[in-house]
């Protein structure tokens, strides 16, 4: 075919953009022209600075033959420098998360997931890998799911970590990630595999143990760092202790069963690192101070804790406990105020009776404390009403008798007891005071002033 040929003179190339800033009259970037030595092109273009801004830019080619035909040829572009920012990269399991199992279904059995929320990235170029706490890959199989922008790696049966703790640890997705331009994003991600429930020991009150105050009750709550030290830590949110009356003590509390007592946790730590150890106290606020003594709040109780750390994994414990504030009683026979004693050597007997839920009882169950109730004799100024300093005892019962009165509730412990002694003679007055303490401190007093 006859044609006139390329007019290699005429030629012209321009370029244009960014084409979504301003019009293209405005976008003309220059550009040097020159004839290129390589077969096959008729003309090149150079530019004189480089380009700055990312975008679109039109490339226009103005070819004319040697009797001044012309056609002109447009081509479009995208410059694309930057690569993928890492919040557009999203894993499962998070970065910094804590987890106590591997993500697992169906579909996947157990997986890790990387999920690149750019529409330009290069999924067939992108890979990622999952690295245990001893630098060790484990093995797993790669696809693509093109549709969620995401590559999901499958564990190997015999790669997934096992649930006893010697696997826990800190675990790492290194991600190696492509855009359609080339651009490359790497990042290293991690995640805790934490599979041990924490440690827990109700500190106080103790198992079975009566007690006669109770402000704060007290719980130790530690991370088990048996096999590592990277753990997840305490979740103070989802942590709770509990306090319940299980069986009120009648007929003084007459609240109902399973009432829990109004209370706050607080969290004392015991380390530098306050979610590995804490002291976890439940504040009682039901009183002005603690469980209101009196009888009112006298009973078996239950308190449980339910610890959790930042894993998921629970711990959980209760124990029970008596509460027991109702002081006990305490009479002397025949000894009354201002009674006149003759002799120096005296003998006194009375009797001792309590309604309280731990009893009077030593702790074995067995027998009376004979150092729970003692006698102690104080110069006394009658006239001023003023006791004065220790001159007798203390003296000690030589035996409390265990008895049984139908002038007492059935539910309570009764006592009788002796006392016997001598005090120094030549004394104006003196103040005789009987004391008597049950079995968790509650204390009887009775004072006579004798002549």
């Amino acid at each position: 075919i006859d044609t006139s040929g390329i007019n290699t003179g005429a030629l012209t190339l321009e370029l244009f953009g960014p084409l979504q800033e301003t019009p293209d009259s405005l976008n003309n970037i220059p550009i040097s022209t020159f004839i290129p030595t390589e077969n096959g092109f008729d003309v090149a273009g150079r530019l004189q600075s480089s380009l700055v801004t990312d975008g679109s830019y039109r490339l226009e080619f103005n070819a004319v033959d040697n009797v001044g035909n012309s056609l002109r040829h447009r081509r479009t572009f995208l410059l694309d420098r930057q690569n993928i920012v890492k919040p557009l990269l999203v894993t499962i399991p998070q970065n910094k998360s804590f987890i106590n199992s591997m993500p697992s279904n169906l579909a996947y059995d157990s997986f890790n997931l990387l999920r690149v929320e750019d529409i330009e990235v290069d999924l067939n170029s992108s890979s990622f890998e999952i690295v245990g706490p001893n630098n060790q890959v484990l093995d797993s199989v790669s696809r693509i799911v093109t549709g969620d922008q995401a590559i999901i790696r499958s564990l190997l049966s015999t790669a997934v970590p096992p649930m006893d703790g010697t696997s826990d640890g800190v675990y790492q997705l290194v991600l190696d990630v492509f855009d359609k331009a080339g651009n490359n994003t790497q990042a290293t991600f991690n995640y805790i595999y934490d599979t041990l429930p924490p440690k827990v020991t109700l500190s106080y009150p103790q198992d079975g143990r009566c007690v006669s105050t109770l402000d704060v009750a007290r719980v130790q709550a530690s991370e088990d760092v048996t096999a590592t030290t990277d753990v997840s830590g305490l979740s103070k949110a989802q942590s709770e202790i509990k306090i319940k009356l299980l069986e009120p003590t009648r007929p003084f509390n007459n609240s109902n069963s399973g009432g829990m007592i109004l209370s706050t946790v607080d969290f004392l730590s015991e380390d530098s690192d306050p979610l590995n150890t804490e002291i976890v106290a439940l504040v009682v606020e039901e009183g002005d101070i603690g469980l209101p003594k009196g009888g009112d709040f006298d009973g078996l109780y239950e308190m449980s804790a339910s610890i959790f750390d930042l894993a998921g994994n629970q711990a959980s414990s209760s124990t029970t406990f008596l509460f027991d504030s109702r002081a006990p009683s305490l009479s002397v026979s025949g000894f009354g105020d201002l009674d006149y004693l003759t002799n120096q050597q005296f003998v006194f007997s009375g009797s001792i009776q309590d309604q309280g839920p731990c009893g009077l009882l030593s702790s074995n169950q067995n027998e009376f404390e004979t150092s729970h109730l003692k006698l102690e004799i104080f110069n006394y100024d009658i006239d001023n009403g003023v006791t004065g300093s220790l001159i007798g005892g203390p003296f000690y019962s030589e035996k409390i008798t265990s008895v049984e009165s139908p002038s007492y509730p059935s539910e309570s412990t009764q006592g009788t007891f002796a006392i016997s002694g001598s005090f120094p003679g030549g004394l104006g007055s003196a103040m005789f005071r009987f004391s008597f303490r049950d079995r968790v401190g509650n204390e009887a007093r009775l004072e006579r002033i004798a002549n």
